[in-house]
Order: C-alpha cells, then structure tokens, then sequence
C-alpha cells in the first residue's frame, strides 16, 4: 500500500512537463491572418498546425504591429509572426524556416504616369532614386525591403496600419504606399472596393517574400521551440498538409 502511494505522490511529477506550450503575437495582417478569415488565415492555421505536430499547443493574440513586435523583442511572447527576414531582427529574434508569402512593392494612384527605369528586383537603390521627390507611406515597426528601407534619400510617412495608408494615398496625402499586393487588394475588395478604380500596385512587384516566424532570444527554450515549428512544418510539408491549407484558403 505505501509502494502504491508513493507511486501516486510521483506520478504528477512525472507528467507536469507533458503540456508544451507557446504564446505568440501577430497582427490584423489579411488576407494572411486575421480574426475573422477562416480558421483566422493560413498563417494561423499553418503555424497552429505545424506546432501541433510536435506537441505543443499554441496562443496567438492580435496587437498593433509595433506593440508585437515589443513584445517578443522583450520575451513577454515567444514568437511573432509572419515576419520578413532581416538581418537586423536577428539581434533579438531567430527565424523559422520559411512558409509561402507574396509579392511587396509599390501602390499608387493611376493618374501618377511613372514606371520603373530599373527592374526593381535587380537595382532597387537606383530604380528608387529616380522617385526622391515623391511622399512614401509606410506601417510603423515593418520590414519591407533592405534597400527600400535604407534609402534614406526618400521622404516616408509612418502610420500604424497598411489601411491608414491606402486612405492617405487615396486621398492625395501620399503619393506611394510600400505594401503587400494581396493585403492592398483584400483590404481594397472588402472594405473601399471604389477605390480600385483610383489605386493600382505598380508592376513588377520589388521583391517577392517568404513568411517567417521569429522566435524571441528571451523566449524560455526558445531554441526547442523553434525546432518543435521547424520539424511540424518539413512534416506537413512532406505529407502535402501545407499544400492542401494553401489551397483552401485560395493561395
């Protein structure tokens, strides 16, 4: 009876480290994720999905941007996502490996007649010099591209959200926006669909960008954790999961 006992007393300990779990933090961010898509974007679904696999469970919450970013740089979250590689995130953060992403460049009104004298995505700094005397918004916190992003020669206008800036260019308080062609068109498409008669993405797009998860340096076991998404993700990858998410959310 004392060996049946002791053995009850152990069990508890034994299993208290069974439960793995991560708390991420991300952003209103459609049609990659969002509260109301379905199963809230692949973005959730993949990274909910992928952790899984590997046993843990996962908390994503929705913040501004900046606020997310804080919060993973600080350890308060464990991850934040989806992200653009960069090297100067590699200071707080350590990336995933990649999940699909789209296309980043320029939107602007079609009555502004310019093109691209450089193929943006093979001499960006010179392709952007020839704009110097334009007004760019761009969203507080973002990655968008190195070069674009160091180009200092350009005036840019920061707001809190990629919807704030299509209102301005809209509006003619801006004359570029640098954004994510898909989250222009959804956000165009369900909420100011006349504005496609007035707005239009500038072709070719500058950069085409895979998805990352960050990890946070503070994370607690953030190395595990990484290795916990990384391995659910090559598993869904190899049995088709993540092909078959894409497509049901018509990527």
């Amino acid at each position: 009876m004392k060996r049946f006992l002791l053995l009850f007393l152990l069990l508890p300990l034994n299993l208290s480290g069974a439960e793995k779990h991560v708390t991420a933090a991300t952003l209103e961010w459609a049609p990659y994720i969002g509260k109301t898509l379905p199963n809230k974007g692949y973005v959730h679904e993949i990274t909910v999905t992928a952790f899984k696999r590997s046993s843990y469970s996962v908390k994503i919450n929705f913040y501004p941007w900046a606020r997310a970013v804080y919060l993973v740089e600080k350890g308060n979250n464990d991850v934040l996502l989806p992200e653009y590689y960069s090297k100067k995130r590699e200071k707080t953060c350590i990336y995933s490996n990649p999940i699909p992403g789209g296309p980043v460049g320029l939107y602007k009104q079609k009555s502004l007649k310019v093109k691209w004298l450089n193929n943006p995505q093979k001499k960006q700094t010179k392709a952007l010099w020839g704009f110097r005397k334009y007004k760019f918004g761009v969203v507080r916190g973002y990655i968008n591209t190195e070069e674009f992003d160091k180009a200092k020669f350009l005036v840019k206008e920061d707001v809190t959200n990629d919807e704030l800036n299509i209102k301005k260019l809209h509006g003619n308080r801006i004359d570029f926006i640098f954004i994510d062609k898909f989250v222009a068109q959804y956000i165009i498409k369900t909420k100011y669909p006349h504005f496609k008669y007035k707005l239009e993405f500038m072709e070719p797009a500058m950069e085409l960008k895979p998805l990352y998860l960050t990890f946070s340096r503070k994370g607690k076991n953030f190395e595990e954790k990484l290795k916990a998404f990384n391995d659910g993700l090559a598993k869904m990858k190899k049995d088709g999961t993540l092909k078959r998410i894409m497509q049901k959310h018509n990527f």
